[in-house]
């Protein structure tokens, strides 16, 4: 079954396309810190396909540095990027797989005066472990989902703060994130209500529900970030939850 997008009305950073298109503009500051954001946005998936492929974390963190180093920034990746080619997830996995199949370029070493800078590759592993059994498609696709869970989340959590609404938020925290990420048990409705300021526990589970609609409509928003159409966005909407889930 089809899915409508709503539109959020959140604004809250440039689409994915916005960037990559400020590419060609501005003078070598403006490229390169669009491009360091670019990388930002996009090196945990790299790295979650690296070590899928049983490359070791430093190994992995080592070769991420160079595949964004020689083809993303050398050969021009994200600035070739053409919306109407298709995803831009799909562009990177494809140009992963080639930069892997290229043994010798693998091997050079990296020119001086070109550092990519990545995050903590530990800290990635402490947060976001790859599944041993996950193949590195696999890999790459589930931490390129989570990544735009957390981009829905942040945008979630703004916008409750910003509104005056934080009780909304640290009840869907307490409720529903912090028991599905660390495998508690969610703390009974009524006492949450209380702690958080609601009136009563069906006000609480209103809000609850509330959060969890404006996070799957943030969803929406970033599933047309990322595409080139309509039908597309629909298409990567499906395959965002059906992934999560």
């Amino acid at each position: 079954m089809a899915l409508e997008l709503h539109h959020t009305g959140a604004k809250f950073q440039t689409t994915h396309w916005t960037l990559l298109a400020a590419l060609h503009k501005g003078d070598e500051a403006d490229h390169r810190r669009v491009f360091d954001e670019l990388v930002r946005n996009y090196w945990p998936p790299v790295y979650a396909f690296l070590q899928a492929a049983r490359h070791p974390p430093d190994r992995a963190a080592e070769l991420t540095q160079a595949f964004f180093v020689e083809v993303v920034f050398q050969r021009g990746l994200f600035e070739r990027a053409d919306h109407r080619s298709g995803r831009l997830r799909t562009l990177l996995l494809t140009a992963l797989n080639r930069f892997l199949i290229d043994q010798h370029r693998r091997l050079q070493a990296r020119p001086e005066g070109h550092a990519v800078q990545l995050g903590d590759h530990r800290a990635e592993d402490q947060r976001h472990p790859v599944d041993p059994s996950a193949t590195p498609d696999a890999a790459f696709h589930q931490r390129w989902m989570v990544g735009l869970l957390e981009e829905a989340l942040r945008r979630a959590e703004h916008h409750y703060r910003s509104t005056g609404k934080p009780g909304h938020w640290m009840l869907f925290e307490a409720r529903i994130l912090h028991p599905a990420a660390h495998g508690m048990t969610a703390p009974a409705l009524a006492a949450a209500a209380e702690e958080m300021g609601f009136s009563s526990a069906a006000d609480a589970a209103a809000a609850v529900q509330t959060v969890k609609k404006r996070v799957l409509n943030l969803l929406r928003d970033i599933a047309r970030e990322t595409s080139e159409d309509e039908a597309q966005a629909i298409d990567e909407y499906e395959s965002l939850v059906s992934g999560l889930a």
